[in-house]
């Protein structure tokens, strides 16, 4: 596209200097185009004056005869005149006979000078044309032709700086998830589609340290997705103060692919979350952690968008727990699920911020039809994430949930629950907990879903002690 219109550029620029060439030039290729016009006129008169003369000396060969027979009497009376008059006579016709022929050398120099200017000055068809069509409308053409190249010039100068900003984006990209310490964040990364997937794409990781308030497993695969756009993160489990003043943070975002900079978003999130819950010491309710945590990541989220891309032009959905002793505190925002496991059933602990919420409400509102809500175009579009500015719905506990022993916490994108059903998720999360990783990843793939999207699951087990 650049070497395009930098081709062009040039093209237009040359037909700009042409066209605002000097007057003089112009009045120089007006004359030569004179002087070609004069010569094919003289040539064509010569051609029929030739012609003409043919004819007449077909035509008056009789005549010519007579005037020969006159001729001898005119010279036999011209013998009768005196030798001065002879001699005057013969002077005057030498001075004729050399005055022609001095015409005639001048008549061809000249014709020989043009043939040579007009062989110079041949050109192809379309040259001629086009130097023709601008000689004519110079007047219009100039500020045409320079607006014309104006333009081109801009847009090449703003995607310069494009490709520049997007250079400079990638390098401070807070995409993968820098180390940082007290955390447990695990890589993101992103493979081209029909590659072959190497092992760190796929990640299954359990936490079997005993000393731990939990067990956790973490499951994160980019599926058939060019992109890695889930983030999640879990608190230092080995960090005993950290996990006896404030318990344990574990954060999942999804980011949005129909949108600009969705991993980038998730990873801000994740991020901003785990370092305030790290960093921080306060004596706030676990429900009021979540909320601070989530308001800051929506002020970095936010501010990160509108030095880039724009609000609205980058999104992620968002959902975080905090178990803390044997209580449960959680908050979300988007349609990613979380969800308790318990006596064999998965119980969904938030609800999904879609459109087809609003729907459900138009129709006991008897707004709308139960078919027109189903069949709505726009049922399954987010109406609150991440980066949409001020979000307009929020999902949390209100108070702490009690946990029994053996209760398993999910917090899972979408990339696994339209994938499974809840049955074939609720039969792997009955599995021990060292098992479930593995088994949920590979019924995932196991599907064979061509447009399998990222996939990330965190799922956190209370000890039975």
């Amino acid at each position: 596209m650049k070497k395009t219109l930098v081709i062009l550029s040039a093209a237009i620029l040359m037909l700009t200097l042409f066209a605002c060439r000097n007057p003089a030039d112009q009045n120089r290729d007006a004359e030569t185009a004179a002087v070609e016009t004069t010569v094919t006129e003289t040539t064509v008169a010569e051609t029929a004056a030739e012609e003409a003369a043919s004819e007449s000396q077909t035509d008056d060969a009789p005549a010519e005869q007579d005037a020969a027979d006159q001729g001898i009497f005119d010279a036999q009376a011209d013998s009768e005149e005196t030798p001065e008059e002879n001699a005057e006579d013969a002077y005057e016709n030498a001075s004729v006979d050399t005055a022609s022929k001095d015409t005639d050398a001048a008549q061809e120099t000249t014709a020989s000078e043009e043939g040579t200017t007009l062989a110079t000055q041949e050109n192809p068809p379309i040259v001629d044309f086009l130097l023709g069509f601008l000689a004519q409308y110079d007047k219009i053409m100039i500020p045409i032709l320079g607006g014309v190249l104006l333009l081109l010039i801009v847009s090449i100068i703003l995607l310069l700086r494009k490709g520049k900003k997007e250079k400079k984006r990638a390098a401070q990209s807070p995409h993968p998830i820098p180390a940082h310490p007290g955390l447990a964040v695990e890589p993101q990364a992103a493979i081209p589609a029909g590659e072959a997937q190497p092992m760190y794409m796929t990640l299954v990781t359990f936490e079997p340290d005993n000393q731990a308030p939990l067990k956790v497993v973490r499951v994160h695969n980019i599926g058939k997705r060019k992109n890695q756009e889930d983030s999640f993160g879990v608190s230092n489990l080995k960090d005993q103060t950290l996990c006896a003043q404030k318990g344990v943070l574990a954060v999942v975002a999804d980011g949005m692919g129909g949108l600009k900079g969705g991993e980038d978003v998730s990873s801000i999130a994740v991020l901003s979350m785990l370092q305030a819950f790290s960093d921080t010491n306060t004596g706030k309710s676990d429900t009021q952690e979540l909320t601070d945590l989530l308001n800051q990541a929506v002020q970095k989220v936010n501010a990160q968008l509108v030095r880039t891309v724009g609000l609205k032009k980058g999104g992620s959905t968002l959902m975080a727990v905090i178990i803390h002793g044997r209580e449960l505190s959680w908050v979300s925002v988007g349609d990613s699920r979380t969800a308790l496991f318990r006596g064999g059933k998965l119980t969904d602990l938030n609800r999904k911020h879609i459109y087809a919420a609003e729907l459900e409400e138009m129709v006991r509102q008897n707004r709308i039809t139960p078919q027109q809500a189903a069949n709505h175009p726009d049922r399954n579009k987010l109406t609150s994430y991440l980066g949409m500015g001020e979000l307009k719905y929020i999902d949390r506990s209100v108070r702490p949930m009690q946990l029994c022993g053996g209760d398993k916490i999910i917090l899972m994108s979408d990339g696994i629950f339209n994938t499974l059903t809840d049955p074939d998720i609720e039969q792997i999360l009955s599995l021990p907990i060292e098992q479930i990783g593995d088994r949920l990843e590979t019924a995932v793939l196991q599907k064979n879903n061509p447009y399998q999207d990222n996939f990330t699951a965190v799922v956190l087990e209370i000890p039975n002690n």
